[in-house]
């Protein structure tokens, strides 16, 4: 016969929820870390679907990702909880060639940019491994235009870069890059590579920041943190490449630097002061 157990719970259901309501507290966080970062994964792969669609009827054009960004901005909002406020998008609107840089804080970076939704001449640099390695997404992103460098063959990847540089200027387009390299989610940007701005100067075309507030009062990889936030993403207005060469290069990259990570800082603080 079962026992009574208290106020009419037998003591196995009371341990049971006892049990998984301690373990659910000890490790909610993470739970909703990979949780979060499964849904931002799964909203790339199923909205992916909509370029691809598109780009049977109208060809790999950069319009193509409208209603992916649209798809992708809402999965943002209503299942992982994270709050965008974009100011400047003016700047990204002009029709004009240019090259984006932006501070690399984590993986979840490419959403920031789908705030800006589908701005012109929008498009994509990638390592040609991603096209076969990123599922329904690489695909998408061929869709939209993108192009594809082979990293590890520096003549090929030169040659693609040189070729693409002669598309960015012709047809006005925007590419992105991260100049850290790497993901980094310390209070200063680390030092710069310098691939990108000579592309711009040599193109004499401007550079455009695109940056965002730091993640670490909702983001936190190593601690698997991954909570409800807001991130201000500002874009900054372009900055001129006209009469400069090879010679001004590392004045200027770290003229760049300085006003992106002003801007950082300003943005950063406050975030964290409306928290």
């Amino acid at each position: 016969m079962e026992s009574e157990g208290i106020l009419g719970i037998s003591y196995p259901v009371l341990l049971t929820t006892l049990v998984v309501g301690i373990v659910t507290w000890i490790f909610y966080d993470q739970v909703q870390f990979f949780a979060k970062h499964f849904l931002a994964n799964l909203s790339w792969q199923v909205f992916s679907i909509f370029p691809i669609i598109s780009s049977l009827f109208y060809g790999r054009i950069p319009t193509n990702r409208r209603y992916f960004s649209i798809g992708v901005k809402l999965a943002n909002k209503y299942l992982i909880g994270t709050k965008y406020i974009v100011r400047g998008q003016k700047y990204v609107e002009d029709d004009f060639a240019c090259i984006i840089i932006s501070n690399h804080q984590s993986s979840l970076d490419g959403n920031f940019m789908v705030q800006l939704g589908n701005y012109k001449g929008s498009i994509v640099i990638l390592k040609k491994s991603l096209l076969y390695a990123s599922g329904l997404l690489g695909i998408a992103f061929y869709c939209t235009g993108a192009i594809f460098v082979n990293r590890s063959n520096p003549e090929s990847a030169k040659k693609s870069l040189n070729s693409a540089l002669d598309r960015i200027v012709k047809e006005k387009l925007k590419p992105q890059f991260y100049p850290e390299g790497t993901r980094h989610m310390g209070k200063e940007m680390l030092p710069f590579k310098k691939g990108a701005f000579v592309m711009a100067i040599q193109a004499q075309i401007p550079i455009l920041p695109v940056v965002t507030s730091s993640y670490r009062h909702f983001y936190d990889k190593k601690r698997k943190i991954f909570k409800q936030g807001t991130v201000i993403v500002t874009c900054l207005p372009p900055i001129p490449t006209k009469g400069l060469t090879l010679n001004d290069l590392d004045d200027f990259v770290q003229k760049v630097r300085k006003t992106m990570q002003e801007t950082i800082d300003k943005t950063t603080e406050e975030v964290e002061n409306n928290l």
